[in-house]
This record gives structure tokens, C-alpha cells and sequence, in this order.
């Protein structure tokens, strides 16, 4: 298998980004396939290459999507959640991820109480984790006032 294969979503993004002055970097970006047409590797570039068949972006979404079940499975044993709702711009690859993020997660989440663990995309997207800080803040608030705090 191609060795842009085992590079994530964000990592394919990150490429050509952050880590620019590397010069590996920037040739293993250059190399890479899954890359929109004009060699964009961002997150959602990766997810339509994938959505077309790339098989180098398919990989990359089925070994993040690997990760992230492992995770997923380990913090759901720790605190017994029911589901994981995945937010940010990766929550909106679609069945890219998520397909292959069920089919791991059925791997790892072998402990009957996370067998059944619902993943799902955040309903408010790339928002979904300020609104959960904000109304997490607003609860505090209220419950600091409803003491007399």
C-alpha cells in the first residue's frame, strides 16, 4: 500500500500548512493523491477525493476512522457515555468516516455496556464545541446564583 495511506484526514491537511518549512513535508504533500484538483489537502478536499473513490483518501478516512474508534471505545469503558457525537469540520465527511468509524468501533467497543454506543455527527458542526462550552458556562452560572454563591 501507497505510505500516504496511513496519513489521517487532519495530518493530509496539515501537510501543507502548519509544517510548511519542513522540507519532507512538503514533498510527501506534493506526492500525496486524495488531494482535491488543485492539490488541496485539506479535511473536506480529502472527503470529496475519498467520496470519488480516491483509494489513497479512503485509506487515510478508514485508518483515522480506526483511531478514533479506539478512542472512542477506551473513554466510553472510562465514563459508560452512550454516545459520541463528533463535531469540528471532520463531522461533516459524511459516511467517508462515519461508515468505516462504526464498522472499528465494533471492534473495539466489546464490553456489553459500550456495545451499543451511538456515534453521530454534531448537529451544529464546527459550532457544536462552543456551544457546548457556553451552555456548560451558563449552567454553572445558574446554579452558582440558584446557591446564593
Amino acid at each position: 500500500m501507497d505510505s500516504t495511506a496511513s496519513l489521517c484526514p487532519s495530518r493530509l491537511a496539515r501537510l501543507r500548512g502548519a509544517h510548511r518549512e519542513r522540507p519532507q513535508h512538503r514533498r510527501r504533500a506534493s506526492e500525496t493523491a486524495g488531494a482535491g484538483p488543485d492539490g488541496d489537502t485539506s479535511a473536506a478536499a480529502v472527503a470529496a477525493a475519498a467520496r470519488a473513490g480516491d483509494p489513497v483518501a479512503v485509506a487515510s478516512f478508514e485508518r483515522a476512522a480506526q483511531a478514533l474508534a479506539a478512542g472512542i471505545a477506551a473513554t466510553a469503558t472510562l465514563v459508560e457515555i452512550d454516545i459520541a457525537v463528533i463535531g469540528g469540520g471532520v463531522g461533516k465527511a459524511g459516511d467517508v468516516l462515519f461508515a468505516p468509524l462504526r464498522k472499528a468501533l465494533s471492534t473495539y467497543a466489546t464490553l456489553s455496556f459500550v456495545r451499543h454506543l451511538t456515534v453521530a455527527p454534531a448537529q451544529m458542526g464546527t459550532d457544536a464545541g462552543l456551544v457546548g462550552a457556553a451552555a456548560a458556562a451558563l449552567e454553572r452560572r445558574t446554579d452558582a446564583a440558584a446557591a446564593g454563591v
